[in-house]
């Protein structure tokens, strides 16, 4: 009897250490992908900063200058998880994109030369954190589905990481 509640007692000692270590996986994985996130929101924050200052440098009082800078404040403003800022972030990577397809919209100054290249920087910048986003959270999600770390994950309530799709 004794042997007995000792295999079991060592059977919830190994039970509790893999449930220790798969609870510790996870939560680590959860905070590279939030930290993967932030550095993101980083880089949004110089987007929006550079596209307003290339719209005082450039002047521009026109409509869609005011509606950039419009989307650009109200992107910043929403929360990173939210669908509007996705969607409102896809339409200032739209225009950064066609600024760098179509130079000609920019003055062949040297200081508007300068936002050009700044833009493209700042572009890959968010290309590439973007991308470091999406690896920690495929591997946060992996671990939510692969075993043992999914019972805890279970347990515990974690949902997947969202994933980001730029068109």
């Amino acid at each position: 009897m004794l042997v007995a509640l000792s295999y079991l007692f060592g059977l919830f000692i190994v039970c509790a250490l893999i449930f220790a270590s798969a609870h510790n996986r996870l939560i680590r994985l959860q905070h590279q992908a939030e930290q993967s996130l932030s550095t993101v929101e980083v880089v949004l924050s110089e987007r929006h900063h550079l596209l307003r200052q290339l719209m005082q440098a450039l002047e521009l009082q026109n409509q869609q200058a005011a509606q950039l800078l419009e989307t650009a404040e109200r992107a910043k403003a929403l929360p990173m998880r939210s669908s509007e800022k996705q969607r409102l972030e896809l339409e200032l990577s739209s225009y950064t994109r066609d600024l760098m397809e179509r130079p000609e919209q920019l003055p062949a100054s040297p200081g508007h030369l300068h936002f050009q290249r700044s833009i493209r920087e700042v572009e890959s910048q968010l290309s590439a954190s973007w991308r470091a986003y999406n690896a920690a959270a495929i591997a946060y999600n992996r671990a939510l589905h692969s075993f043992p770390t999914n019972i805890a994950g279970q347990l515990l309530k974690l949902d997947p990481a969202p994933l980001y799709q730029n068109q």
